[in-house]
């Protein structure tokens, strides 16, 4: 799995917004390099916008340090569901809880 869903918070130069934005990156080597080329991504779009937008009175911040990576993860299409094993007897058992996002759930039983 190759390609990250990277939620972003941009700033406005003294403080960081409330709304965050995503991006869709390509990183082989993981959730560190997701983030950067996530930030990368938001300046890069900071900066054509400026360029498509020269008249704006607020320009928007083209600079990694106005952007704070909030959440790194794996799009929906390419999550893998877990398979239930079974549980372990004795004294070495223990309970695991997992939280999983309920439209992922019903999306992959209902393709």
């Amino acid at each position: 799995m190759n390609t990250y869903v990277v939620e972003i918070q941009p700033s406005t130069g003294y403080e960081l917004k409330n709304e965050t934005f995503t991006v869709k990156v390509d990183a082989p080597d993981g959730f560190d390099q997701a983030a950067r080329r996530g930030v990368r991504r938001a300046v890069d779009r900071a900066a054509e916008w400026n360029a498509e937008h020269p008249e704006a009175i607020t320009p928007r911040l083209a600079n990694k340090d106005a952007y704070r990576v909030v959440g790194v993860r794996a799009p929906a299409d390419e999550r893998v569901p877990a398979t239930a094993a079974a549980a372990p007897a004795g004294a070495t058992a223990a309970t695991l809880i997992v939280a999983l996002p309920l439209e992922a759930v019903l999306a992959q039983l209902n393709p």
